[in-house]
């Protein structure tokens, strides 16, 4: 069963954005850390796995950040201290992963890339 969609007021999505500001691999898991803590308050303190998931497949939609993969891999490939990648931080991480792998439902909102502009002529 699908867990229906808890409502969320973008300070989860916000935060989020922050893991791309942060320039190492123990910074950007420190933020996704503070990410989740923010969606969890938002969801009503501790939910289900289920229900994080499906908040965070959300939360990175509405997030719109680039290339949340490449965040992702940045971590471990760049984590020299490879016990944060246990615990919470290891939590963080595989649910920031299982969120980016789960394909989107139908009623899922996609974000929409801007399109550039057709590039003008040059007067001679």
């Amino acid at each position: 069963a699908v867990p229906e969609r808890a409502p969320t007021t973008g300070a989860a999505a916000t935060a989020l954005r922050v893991v791309t500001r942060r320039r190492t691999a123990r910074g950007k898991l420190r933020a996704l850390v503070e990410a989740l803590n923010v969606l969890s308050e938002e969801l009503g303190g501790a939910p289900a796995a289920e229900e994080l998931l499906a908040a965070l497949s959300d939360t990175l939609a509405a997030a719109q950040i680039a290339t949340p993969h490449a965040e992702a891999a940045f971590v471990h490939a760049f984590c020299r201290d490879r016990s944060l990648l246990l615990g919470v931080e290891g939590y963080a991480l595989t649910s920031l992963e299982v969120a980016l792998a789960t394909p989107p439902r139908p009623d899922d909102a996609m974000p929409v890339a801007p399109v550039p502009a057709p590039p003008t002529a040059v007067a001679a």
